[in-house]
């Protein structure tokens, strides 16, 4: 098991933004082995991630899958991608949340 980080408070974590947000499209990005864009929409908005999971998942497994995202992160740009969200993956969460 992995160590735990550091715990935080209640306030702290109240400032995390998160959402369900349904992956629409899946590529992978030229130049890794690891990493996938993804097109997630919130609502009506739709965001870009770029997600270091290309080793475990196929891109049509992860069409139309609904993910948790924390939405208030900073934007990081990860290999020319501006990835604007990170997203919480889960393998039970994957076949048990449609």
């Amino acid at each position: 098991m992995d160590s735990v980080k550091d715990i935080i408070s209640f306030d702290e974590f109240a400032k995390l933004d998160l959402r369900v947000g349904k992956i629409i499209e899946c590529e992978p990005i030229d130049g890794s082995e690891k990493l996938y864009k993804l097109t997630v929409r919130i609502g009506e908005e739709t965001r870009t991630i770029a997600s270091g999971i290309a080793q475990h998942y196929a891109p049509d497994e992860l069409l139309g899958k609904r993910i948790v995202l924390i939405s208030n992160l900073a934007p990081k740009e990860i290999m020319g991608i501006e990835s604007k969200e990170c997203f919480w993956l889960q393998k039970t969460v994957m076949e048990n949340f449609p």
